[in-house]
């Protein structure tokens, strides 16, 4: 498999096929239950158009102006400061050096 996010000439890019997104959306998403209780399989039936949606969601701002990509940069610098915070600087914090800051 290959990696979801990348640097790619200076910029950080978080790239979804179509396949894999109709077939996570196939794997995630359950419709409403059917009279028995049990869950109706949800299938894509246009890749392009359901694509099309998945991406003016992510640019979609909440009532605070908030964006679905916003809150994931947010929590992934966050858990990437957690996690030792490889190449950032902080008043009074120094961070050890990992040896992929060095390639």
């Amino acid at each position: 498999m290959s990696e979801l996010a990348q640097i790619e000439d200076g910029a950080l890019v978080i790239r979804i096929r179509k396949d894999a997104l109709v077939q996570g959306t196939e794997y995630v998403l359950r419709g409403p239950e059917d009279i028995l209780g049990e869950y109706r399989r949800v299938k894509v039936v246009d890749p392009d158009a359901w694509m099309r949606e998945v991406v003016r969601v992510l640019n979609s701002e909440g009532d605070n102006g908030d964006t679905p990509v916003n809150i994931l940069m947010d929590n992934a610098v966050n858990r990437a400061f957690d996690q030792g915070g490889a190449g950032i600087l902080v008043k009074g914090i120094h961070f050890k050096k990992r040896k992929q800051d060095h390639e």
